[in-house]
C-alpha cells in the first residue's frame, strides 16, 4: 500500500488527501499498515483532511484492535486542535480506557479554547463504563475553583454512566454546596445518567428536598423519579412538594409522581389541582397522561384545554387524553365541539382522539362517521338498517352534547341528513325514529329543533 503514503496521503491537493484517508477507513483492518501515515494527517493544514483522519484512525484501529500508540504523544501537542483530534481518535478505538492517559485527559478537561473539554467528554461518552478508570481523578475536579472545570468534570462522570456511581456522593455534595445553577444542572444530569445504580444515595437525596434553593429541590425530586421502584416509599414526601412555593418544584413533583404509575394513583386529585394554575397546568396534564386510565375522571378538564390559545398546552392535553381516556361519549362530544375551530392537521388529530375516547364502541363509531369530518367524507348512501342504527346512535349521543350548542345544531342537521337519505325509498318504516324522539325528550332539557324533529317522523319515510 505504499501508493497511499507516497502518493495519495501526501498529495498537494487537500481533497485528494481527504478522500484517500476516508477510503482507508472503509478498508478497515486491511489498512492497518497505514496507521502511521494517517496519524501524520492529524497535523495536516487542511481541516477536512484532519477530520477524515480521525474517523479513519478510529475505524481502522477499532477493526484491528490497535491502540494507536502514535496518537498518544499528540495529547501533548502544542496545538489545541491537534490534541482534540487525538483524544477523539483514541475514543473511537477505546484506547481512552488506558489508565496511563488519566493525567492527560484530566488536563484536557480544564478550559482552554472551549473545544478540548467537549471532545474529552464525547470520547468518554463513547467509552462509557470502560472509561471509569479515570473517574476518581476526574471527581477531584468537582472541587476546582473554576466553575467551567466543575461542569466539565460532572459531565465526564455522567458520560461514564453507572460505572461512575461510586462518585455519586461527590456529585450530591456539589448539589448541596454549589451555588452556580449551571453546575448544579450538570451535576443533576450526571446523577440521572447513573440511575438507578445510585439508589443507595436516596437518603442523601431526600435531604436535598429541604433545600432553600428551588432548583436544588426540583433536581432532587427528579432524581428520585429516575430510581424507579426504589423511590416508591418516598411518594408521600414527593406529594408534599405539590404544594411547594415554587411552580417549577410543583411541576417536577407532578411529573415524578406521574412516572410512578399505579403506586401514585392516590395522588391523582392533588396532581389534578395543578390544572387550575397557569404555571403548572402543562406539566400536570403530562403527569396525568402518564398515569393512564386511572386518571380518566380528569378527561373533561383536559378537554377544556383543547380550546386554549397556548399551542403547547393543547398538544400536552391531546397527548394526555390519548393515554388516559376511557370510553366516554362526553369526552367525544367535547373533542368534536373543539375540532371546527382548529387547523386541518389539528382537526385530524382531534378526530383520532375522539375515536380513542369512543373506545371503538358502535355508538361512537357511527356518530364519528357524520360529525367532525369534511362533507366529502360523510356517507352519501345509507341502507334502511344502517339508517335505523345511526339514528339510534344519535339518540344516545344527543344528551352528551348539551354543553356544546354548536355541536348540537350540527347533530340535528345530520339527523335530518340521515333521514333524507332514506326518504322516498318505499314504505318501510324506521321504527327507531319515534323512539329517538322519546329518548331525546326524556334525556335532555333542550329538545331538538322543531325542523329536525319533523324530519324524523316515521311517516316521512315511506314503505318499500
Amino acid at each position: 500500500m505504499s501508493i497511499w503514503s507516497k502518493s495519495l496521503l501526501q498529495h498537494k491537493n487537500c481533497s485528494v488527501r481527504q478522500y484517500a484517508v476516508r477510503a482507508l477507513g472503509v478498508l478497515g483492518v486491511t489498512a492497518r499498515s497505514q496507521i502511521p501515515a494517517m496519524t501524520n494527517l492529524l497535523r495536516d493544514g487542511c481541516s477536512n483532511a484532519r477530520e477524515e483522519a480521525v474517523q479513519a484512525l478510529g475505524a481502522v484501529g477499532a477493526a484491528s484492535g490497535v491502540r494507536l500508540p502514535g496518537v498518544i504523544p499528540l495529547l501533548r501537542d502544542e496545538t489545541p486542535y491537534v490534541r482534540i483530534l487525538a483524544v477523539e481518535a483514541l475514543g473511537r478505538t477505546r484506547s481512552v480506557a488506558d489508565s496511563t492517559l488519566t493525567p492527560l485527559l484530566v488536563e484536557e478537561l480544564r478550559p482552554g479554547d472551549g473545544e478540548a473539554p467537549r471532545t474529552v467528554l464525547e470520547a468518554l461518552s463513547r467509552m462509557g463504563a470502560a472509561a471509569t478508570v479515570h473517574a476518581p481523578a476526574i471527581a477531584r475536579l468537582l472541587q476546582d475553583k473554576d466553575w467551567k472545570v466543575r461542569i466539565n468534570a460532572a459531565g465526564a462522570l455522567g458520560a461514564m454512566g453507572a460505572g461512575a456511581s461510586a462518585q455519586a456522593p461527590r456529585l450530591i455534595d456539589l448539589l448541596r454546596d454549589e451555588r452556580d445553577r449551571k453546575v448544579i444542572s450538570k451535576a443533576r444530569e450526571a446523577l440521572r445518567q447513573m440511575c438507578p445504580a445510585i439508589s443507595a444515595q436516596t437518603p442523601e437525596i431526600v435531604k436535598l428536598l429541604r433545600s432553600d434553593v428551588w432548583f436544588v429541590r426540583s433536581g432532587a425530586v427528579s432524581l428520585l423519579g429516575c430510581m424507579g421502584v426504589e423511590a416508591r416509599p418516598q411518594i408521600p414526601l414527593i406529594a408534599n412538594l405539590l404544594q411547594d412555593r415554587d411552580p417549577n418544584v410543583r411541576g417536577s413533583a407532578a411529573l415524578v409522581l406521574g412516572g410512578m404509575g399505579a403506586a401514585a394513583n392516590a395522588q391523582i386529585p392533588a396532581i389534578a389541582s395543578l390544572l387550575q394554575d397557569k404555571t403548572t397546568r402543562h406539566t400536570a396534564a403530562i403527569a396525568l397522561g402518564k398515569l393512564g386510565t386511572a386518571a380518566s375522571a380528569q378527561a373533561p378538564r383536559l378537554v377544556e384545554f383543547l380550546r386554549d390559545e397556548d399551542a403547547d398546552l393543547r398538544k400536552s392535553a391531546t397527548g394526555a387524553l390519548l393515554k388516559l381516556v376511557a370510553p366516554d361519549l362526553r369526552v367525544v362530544a367535547g373533542v368534536l365541539a373543539v375540532a371546527p375551530d382548529t387547523s386541518s392537521t389539528e382537526r385530524h388529530v382531534l378526530l383520532a382522539l375522539a375515536h380513542a375516547a369512543g373506545g371503538g364502541e358502535p355508538t361512537a363509531e357511527r356518530v364519528l362517521q357524520w360529525l367532525g369530518r369534511p362533507p366529502e367524507e360523510v356517507p352519501s348512501h345509507l341502507g334502511l338498517e344502517d339508517a335505523r342504527a345511526t339514528l339510534q346512535a344519535f339518540a344516545e349521543f344527543w344528551p352528551k352534547t348539551e354543553l356544546h350548542p354548536t355541536l348540537r345544531r350540527e347533530l340535528a342537521r345530520q339527523v335530518a341528513e340521515v333521514t333524507g337519505l332514506v326518504r322516498g325509498r318505499g314504505r318501510a318504516r324506521i321504527s327507531s325514529c319515534s323512539s329517538f324522539m322519546r329518548t331525546t325528550s326524556a334525556r335532555s332539557t333542550r329538545p331538538m329543533p322543531r325542523a329536525s324533529a319533523r324530519s324524523l317522523r316515521p311517516s316521512s319515510i315511506g314503505e318499500s
